[in-house]
This record gives C-alpha cells, sequence and structure tokens, in this order.
C-alpha cells in the first residue's frame, strides 16, 4: 500500500500542524507556491474541521479560515 495513512496516523499531522514542528521553509502548495503558517489556529477536537480561524499566508494572499486536513487526497472525496 503506497498510501501516507498506512505510515502515520493523521493525529501526528494534527499534532505537527498545532505546534508548528516541521519546516515551514520547503512548505509549498502543489503549483509550488510558497505556504507560510501564520497561526495554526484553534485544534478542534469535536465534528467540523480539524483546526478552526487558522492563518495561512499562499504567496502574497493571506487566508483565515478553518482547516480540514486528509493524508491522502483520495479522502476528500469520502
Amino acid at each position: 500500500m503506497n498510501q501516507l495513512s498506512s505510515v502515520i496516523p493523521e493525529a501526528f499531522l494534527h499534532f505537527l500542524w498545532h505546534t508548528k514542528r516541521f519546516d515551514q521553509k520547503e512548505l509549498r502548495t502543489t503549483e509550488g507556491l510558497p505556504v507560510q503558517l501564520i497561526d495554526s489556529g484553534q485544534w478542534n477536537h469535536h465534528a467540523g474541521p480539524d483546526f478552526l480561524h487558522a492563518r495561512v499566508r499562499i504567496d502574497d494572499t493571506l487566508w483565515v479560515g478553518n482547516v480540514e486536513m486528509h493524508l491522502n487526497a483520495s479522502d476528500w472525496l469520502q
């Protein structure tokens, strides 16, 4: 199986996002635009998005809103 979910649990991805324990210098969109995590938001342990009120800069645009995470792109369709 070649899916990331078979390697790490999604909760670990949430932990990394919340604590910012990753190299943000290499964080990019699938189109190659730079991504900067300004504020990871409030970790939501209930139904709904994984993080609330996050602030993320993509290239020159600041995005503010909720974040939903999945280890595999195919999970968005489920």
